[in-house]
């Protein structure tokens, strides 16, 4: 629902054509070895990680993106939309 295989496959697709691209996927929820267990070996080295993060820490994790990327198939107006808005993402 949240669009997880979107990610997977535009990392696998951008990696095959030579684009290098570090991946930060932050308020997952799930353990780290299992989201990046989804994505190509070949791609797992560029994917980070971050579970969970506490509210004071949200400005310090968003700042570290350049883009923000949420392919949800469900939700009209995400928080984290908000929350990316709010950081200049």
């Amino acid at each position: 629902r949240k669009g997880r295989d979107v990610i997977v496959a535009v990392a696998a697709r951008l990696q095959q054509d030579g684009v290098a691209v570090r991946w930060l996927l932050a308020g997952t929820g799930a353990a780290a070895s299992d989201v990046r267990a989804a994505f190509a070996p070949s791609v797992r080295d560029a994917v980070m990680v971050v579970p969970y993060f506490p509210p004071d820490e949200e400005d310090e994790v968003l700042g570290q993106a350049h883009v923000w990327l949420m392919p949800s198939w469900f939700e009209g107006q995400p928080l984290g939309l908000l929350q990316a808005m709010a950081a200049g993402r």
